[in-house]
């Protein structure tokens, strides 16, 4: 950064334009409706290989930093609500039963799950289940926490400190970040499935022997 411009080398700029180009080609893909009864069969076949692909990207990757430590890498979209912290895990219950919020779990909720990669439609469908649900007045609202109207800050979800001043905290998550508990959570997660998986691929490997 050189008096607010930032420079980027061509690395950077075809990694940043590579990513752009992914996620524009799954949205346009997710976006696409049409009736798989309606196509020929040898066009089912590939719409079927291409839902399968995009099935195993979006999975959780494990990856590996100074080959030391692990930390999860989840897909846009992809929201493990297993790895919630507690004090998350109680609001979004909360509002899946229909209970009216405070602002401040409104705005908790609503930024935790925005900054750990949850879609502004995944967040408005969550709060469908609020009693004064409004899809225009709450599309405006997590636009605007997420950056997209007034002042285009994205903002962060509260503190643990912030949390607990307010009432909210539910335990002792060992963090004092939302965020960072959610994705070791998350982690410990991917690794079980991971091992599960791996424990069944070798059953099936002697099973076959």
């Amino acid at each position: 950064v050189v008096q607010g411009y930032v420079y980027l080398v061509k690395r950077q700029i075809a990694r940043l334009l590579k990513e752009a180009i992914t996620i524009h080609v799954e949205r346009s893909i997710t976006d696409f409706h049409i009736e798989s009864k309606t196509l020929p069969s040898l066009v089912k076949d590939y719409v079927e290989t291409i839902k399968d692909l995009l099935s195993k990207h979006r999975k959780p990757k494990i990856v590996k930093a100074n080959g030391k430590k692990c930390f999860v890498k989840l897909s846009e979209g992809m929201v493990l609500n297993e790895a919630f912290p507690p004090c998350m895990k109680s609001i979004y219950d909360a509002l899946l039963r229909g209970e009216n919020l405070s602002h401040h779990q409104r705005f908790a909720i609503a930024t935790f799950m925005l900054n750990i990669g949850a879609t502004i439609d995944q967040v408005i469908d969550l709060f469908k289940n609020a009693p004064d649900f409004n899809e225009k007045t709450t599309r405006y609202q997590v636009e605007h926490l997420a950056g997209l109207r007034g002042s285009q800050k994205k903002y962060l979800t509260y503190s643990c400190e912030k949390m607990q001043a307010l009432g909210l905290c539910r335990g002792d998550c060992g963090v004092r970040n939302q965020i960072v508990a959610y994705y070791r959570n998350a982690s410990k997660i991917v690794k079980q499935l991971r091992g599960k998986e791996h424990h069944l691929n070798n059953s099936a490997f002697h099973k076959g022997t």
